[in-house]
């Protein structure tokens, strides 16, 4: 059991996360995947490198990289996408990660199949 329309915003904002931030022109990765008791979805593009204390603060509400990261044409945002997107997988009794070497960055959802949906939180 899904959220559907929850879910899906969380993987908008990955999205648009993604086309904000990738070097362009330059190519976003999405992979679906799945085991006996979870599926994954990872959304992975190249951009400018992260400081550890600026990966360290992604996911905070209302935190955002300097302005030099933001791409011509795309508004900045309000600094939520990460947070959002994190607390409704987590709601989902999932999580949401990040990995990030040299501009590489690669999010990943990681969401069981049982007990997917806390009623009750949202």
């Amino acid at each position: 059991m899904i959220d559907s329309g929850k879910f899906s915003r969380a993987i908008d904002n990955l999205l648009i996360n993604a086309l904000k931030y990738a070097i362009k022109p330059g190519p976003i990765h999405v992979l679906l995947k799945s085991d006996d008791h979870r599926f994954f979805i990872e959304v992975e593009n190249e951009g400018q490198p992260l400081t550890q204390e600026q990966e360290n603060k992604l996911f905070d509400r209302f935190y955002k990289v300097d302005h030099s990261r933001s791409s011509e044409g795309i508004q900045t945002g309000t600094g939520l996408g990460l947070s959002i997107a994190r607390n409704i997988i987590e709601l989902h009794g999932g999580t949401l990660t990040l990995t990030h070497k040299n501009g590489t960055f690669v999010f990943t959802m990681e969401v069981p199949f049982r007990n997917c949906l806390d009623s009750t939180s949202l």
